[in-house]
């Protein structure tokens, strides 16, 4: 009695389609097979499965039953043969077992046959299709409805309901269907009393509308169920999405991902604090990120700021946002959110990266008096020890660029001792008394306009470091470096000895293509110049947790006094290049920063 009150509410949601034969159109043909049809038809997985409905106990069974034997198409006489058969079944034997559950199997037939006529290209098909799809769906239902008023399984009410969501569907009938759907949801969450065995049930009916045709109907399905279970539930099924959404974006299916992405997104705020949403949707964003999906990773940064603006990671994430537009070549775009960050977040860690951000952006992008003046506008408004210092080496290279060497040098000449600029500033004033003494070509950049550059793949900065006693001759003195399975250096030292440390070599050289095209050159083909190694320029910066160096200023020579009290101490160099090698913004590369690490024993 609890499923007939069931099944007068869903009646009283959907009504029974109108049956429209176009007879005026296509005149109705006799559509049962023929004695000798019968004779001759292909074997079918569902021939004999009316004697197995009819024998069967148990109610998970024949649903797998059922399932399996429609797994496969049939022709469309074996449908009309298996619905004659079961219908003279139940003629034949008024006490037929599990009744409900050959209508369910004739409503299946039907709603597969016209499946398979509506996907077969031959116009003899699509003729019949029309001939008699209102007559057939009028059927389905009417079977459905005959299994409802007689089961007592739960799991053949969510089934029937499953064929008449296909019924709504295929007759653009939304709002039945959304009824359904929604209908559905709920009687999987009251499956049972045990919450496993209802999780089980949703991926059953999750996996058959994936076969269906229906992906994101299944993505739907749990998430309204979701809606209609506790709280800690609902979590686990909305964290099964994101992780699904995760492995498809491992397997490069990013249509498959982006629809996931977006469905958890709309979805799961109503189940977690904010803090949690707010770490959800930046990860997502990371991972677009790191996988070179800037446009992707754009809209969730965005939508990040959207909603947790007022969080503590806003900061990041507003420079990660830029960091995107950048990458995606927005430049507008890029110096408005870079100028905005400057304004909003004067003590954020990231001010310093989002400083030398905009300072390269204008570098690149502007015309070189138009670049100077915006260069020197952000020193005069933010100017720090080494992003100051930064900029001054982007002006400095704007006017070594021009041939003006004059004035770089004394921009160059601006650059603190200590910052860890100091080392291209050093560098580029030698080149520049190089050029003078000797009349050679400039080192580092080049005015070609109508040229890129196609870089060799990424050649990391290499960085030896040579240790010897401070004011000793001796090389026998000299401590020894040893290497690490992490990759660090070791090595040992007395208490209070002073030691110089020497970097040999330190030079940044990328290996490039040069290429230029000819605009009267039809074919737009671009046309290799040369082969070429240029040099960056170098940012270099030494730290160390005990004693003391000789001076604070950063070059390539540092002299280290051991502290008086015995331990291991780590120094580390880091030494870092521009990305400002040749034609700004054609080609341009950047190499990863390179930490050096030396454990430092002392005795």
């Amino acid at each position: 009695m609890r499923y007939l009150k069931l099944l007068a509410v869903v009646g009283s949601i959907v009504s029974v389609l109108t049956v429209s034969v176009c007879s005026a159109v296509y005149p109705q043909e006799d559509m049962t097979a023929t004695d000798e049809q019968k004779k001759t038809l292909p074997p079918c997985k569902f021939d004999g499965i009316i004697q197995d409905i009819n024998a069967a106990t148990d109610a998970e069974a024949l649903r797998v039953l059922i399932e399996e034997a429609f797994s496969e198409t049939g022709t469309y006489e074996n449908y009309e043969k298996f619905i004659a058969d079961a219908q003279a079944a139940l003629a034949g034997e008024p006490t037929f077992n599990n009744s409900d559950y050959l209508n369910y199997a004739m409503a299946r037939a039907r709603i597969d046959q016209l499946s398979a006529l509506s996907k077969n290209n031959d116009i003899e098909a699509g003729r019949l299709y029309m001939s008699v799809n209102d007559k057939y769906f009028s059927e389905a239902m009417d079977y459905l409805d005959k299994a409802g008023l007689s089961t007592a399984s739960k799991g053949l009410v969510i089934d029937a309901n499953l064929l008449r969501f296909m019924v709504f569907k295929e007759k653009f009938q939304p709002e039945k269907s959304d009824a359904i759907f929604d209908l559905i949801a709920g009687l999987i969450a009251k499956y049972s009393d045990d919450a496993g065995i209802n999780k089980k049930e949703l991926e059953n009916i999750f996996e058959r509308l994936k076969k269906l045709g229906f992906p994101k109907h299944a993505i739907k399905l749990k998430i309204i169920y979701a809606s209609k279970v506790d709280p800690e539930t609902a979590r686990g099924v909305l964290d099964e999405i994101r992780i699904s959404a995760d492995q498809y974006f491992e397997q490069n299916d990013m249509k498959a991902a982006a629809n996931l992405y977006e469905q958890y997104m709309v979805s799961a705020p109503a189940y977690y604090n904010k803090e949690d949403m707010a770490a959800r949707m930046m990860g997502v964003a990371e991972k677009y990120f790191a996988a070179g999906k800037y446009r992707e990773a754009k809209k969730y940064y965005s939508l990040y700021m959207d909603r947790y603006s007022d969080l503590p990671p806003a900061d990041y994430c507003s420079y990660r946002l830029a960091l995107a537009s950048y990458y995606m070549k927005d430049n507008i775009r890029t110096i408005s959110l870079l100028t905005d960050f400057l304004e909003k977040y004067k003590t954020s860690v990231w001010f310093d990266k989002a400083f030398e951000m905009l300072a390269k952006v204008y570098y690149e992008n502007l015309p070189r008096d138009k670049a100077l003046e915006s260069i020197q506008s952000l020193i005069d408004k933010y100017y720090r020890k080494d992003t100051g210092d930064y900029a001054q080496i982007l002006m400095a290279m704007l006017y070594y660029g021009a041939k003006n060497y004059d004035t770089a040098e004394d921009r160059l000449k601006k650059i603190d001792p200590t910052s860890s600029c100091f080392y291209a500033a050093r560098t580029i004033m030698d080149d520049i008394n190089e050029i003078r003494k000797n009349n050679a070509a400039p080192a580092f950049g080049n005015d070609a306009t109508e040229t890129y550059k196609i870089w060799d793949p990424y050649q990391g900065i290499d960085v030896k470091i040579s240790p010897t006693m401070a004011g000793s001759s001796d090389q026998k003195e000299s401590p020894v470096l040893t290497e690490a399975e992490d990759g660090s250096l070791r090595m040992e030292v007395n208490k209070l000895a002073k030691i110089q440390f020497a970097i040999q070599g330190l030079v940044d050289e990328d290996k490039f293509n040069e290429y230029t095209i000819d605009k009267d050159d039809q074919s737009r083909l671009p046309k290799m110049i040369k082969e070429e190694t240029g040099k960056d320029l170098l940012l270099l910066r030494w730290s160390v947790d005990g004693g003391n160096f000789a001076d604070g200023k950063e070059t390539d020579v540092k002299i280290w006094q051991a502290p008086n009290e015995p331990g291991t101490y780590k120094m580390t160099v880091k030494v870092d290049d521009f990305g400002l090698v040749r034609v700004p913004n054609k080609g341009v590369r950047k190499d990863l920063a390179r930490d050096t690490v030396i454990n430092i024993v002392v005795k």
